[in-house]
């Protein structure tokens, strides 16, 4: 570390070798060392003034930014740094997903286990999260506007609204009077559910197969079998076709999913709306499609929209379900349920394009 006091004395003793054996008066020595002497007095004045008033400043700018939105859309520093610390967590929730997910398939695992975090956790009912869903693509983003207006008491709806609005988390938490580090622990909660390798979740769909050899069953909208054992709580009748819920816990490193509890189910009894007819229509974001009292209904395609058995493309002419819910008098596609071959139908009356969805 840099002494001042012991360089100063090197120096004057270095001076005073370098000026031994030169003839001078001593006045004008004594002058020179005088000078010398007073401008490190003027130096040691000058730097004390720097080392005070260089952080006094850098702290006036601090208080400064983070208390007045000099970011624009963005806010303060404050909220720049918050909005990142949420993102972070929210990409470690992206992370997880992807890392458990070995096939695209397999996305409906996600989607359902998320589904059933934001039933059991903040009881959301299936209506709400469906709608949820299709205003946002990314899941891990729909988990952190519920987490936000729940710690405030709001509807998910008003959340998603400031974040079209181009509001950045730091801001939303800010303006919502939410402590960061509640929602930062929050987050971190979901993440470890979402990291433990047994889970608990919520299977809706129909039975589209049974086997007796392996006491198993399949529901379309779920990618594994389903076994049950003579712990399964059954409510009802299990057959083909039939609408079922099902509890069941899941073991990832295994996909083996077994069955807790198993109960008929009423699809309108948690908001879908089922509607068969030929489709007339395919467009990027909707499907057209033809009742059977003549009428058509458009649908609104969502990135969560289940198309199933999702191999099979889906074109003008083909009889297919479309079971929806209502939003703002719009009709919001859940899943699409192909039960029949294509028809041929005439040129005049159906375009000839498709489209091929998961």
């Amino acid at each position: 570390m840099f002494d001042e006091i012991n360089e100063e004395k090197k120096l004057k003793q270095e001076l005073e070798k370098f000026t031994e054996g030169i003839e001078v008066e001593k006045s004008t020595y004594y002058r020179a060392m005088a000078r010398y002497e007073s401008s490190l007095k003027e130096k040691k004045r000058f730097t004390p003034f720097f080392k005070i008033i260089i952080p006094v400043t850098l702290s006036f700018l601090l208080i400064f930014l983070s208390v007045f939105p000099v970011f624009g859309n963005n806010g303060t520093l404050i909220d720049i740094l918050n909005t990142q610390r949420i993102n972070r967590r929210i990409s470690s929730l992206k992370n997880i997903s992807v890392s458990q997910t070995e096939n695209k398939s397999n996305s409906t695992v996600d989607s359902t286990i998320i589904q059933t975090i934001l039933e059991k956790e903040f009881g959301l009912t299936p209506p709400k999260i469906y709608k949820l869903k299709a205003q946002n693509a990314d899941y891990a983003e729909t988990v952190a506007v519920v987490i936000i207006a729940n710690l405030t008491n709001v509807e998910p709806e008003n959340i998603v609204e400031m974040r079209r609005n181009n509001y950045g988390w730091g801001i939303i938490i800010r303006k919502r009077g939410i402590d960061p580090g509640a929602a930062m622990l929050k987050l971190e909660q979901i993440r470890r559910k979402l990291e433990s390798k047994e889970k608990n979740i919520l299977i809706r769909g129909e039975v589209e197969a049974i086997s007796d050899n392996t006491s198993s069953i399949i529901i379309n909208t779920f990618p594994f079998k389903i076994y049950l054992s003579e712990d399964t709580e059954i409510e009802g009748t299990i057959k083909e076709g039939k609408s079922l819920e099902i509890e069941a816990s899941y073991i990832i490193s295994s996909n083996f999913v077994k069955a807790l509890k198993v109960r008929e189910l009423n699809p309108s009894d948690i908001g879908i709306q089922p509607f068969i007819g030929q489709v007339v229509n395919i467009s990027k974001n909707s499907l057209t499609l033809l009742l059977k009292d003549g009428t058509q209904k458009e649908f609104i395609f969502t990135p969560q929209t289940l198309l199933i058995p999702p191999h099979i493309s889906l074109i003008p002419g083909r009889i297919v379900r479309c079971d929806s819910i209502t939003d703002g008098g719009k009709l919001i596609l859940v899943r699409i349920v192909q039960r029949r071959p294509p028809l041929q139908p005439p040129h005049s009356f159906l375009p000839q394009n498709s489209i091929k969805r998961r």
